[in-house]
C-alpha cells in the first residue's frame, strides 16, 4: 500500500490570510486543538477536524492547523507519533509522565 503524498504546503492565499490571524485568533485555534487531545492517541486528521468545525475563521485551511500540532509536538505541549507531514498518518495524545516525546 502507498502512502499518500505529503499534506500540501499552503498556498500564496492561505500564507496570506494566515499571516491576517491575530495573536487571539492563533491561540484559540490551539486552545481548540489542545482540548480535542488527551490521553489516548487521536490522528492528527481527526483532531484538526475537530478544530476546523469547533471555530467560526474562514479560509484557514486544514494544513495550518495540522502545523499548529505539529509545533505543540516540538515543545512538548503534545506527544506524536507517525509521520506528522500526513495528518491521515500521525496521531497525538496528551503528554504523559512515562512515555518520550517521540515520533
Amino acid at each position: 500500500m502507498e502512502l499518500e503524498p505529503q499534506d500540501l504546503p499552503l498556498t500564496t492565499e492561505q500564507l496570506a490570510r494566515v499571516a491576517q490571524l491575530s495573536c487571539e485568533e492563533v491561540e484559540a485555534i490551539d486552545s481548540a486543538l489542545s482540548s480535542n487531545c488527551n490521553a489516548s492517541w487521536r490522528k492528527v486528521s481527526y483532531v484538526v477536524g475537530l478544530a476546523l468545525h469547533q471555530l467560526p475563521f474562514s479560509g484557514i485551511p486544514d494544513a495550518f492547523f495540522a502545523s499548529r500540532v505539529m509545533e505543540h509536538v516540538a515543545l512538548g505541549n503534545l506527544e506524536g507519533r507517525g509521520d506528522l507531514k500526513r495528518m491521515r498518518y500521525s496521531e497525538v495524545r496528551v503528554p504523559t509522565t512515562n512515555s518520550a516525546n517521540v515520533t
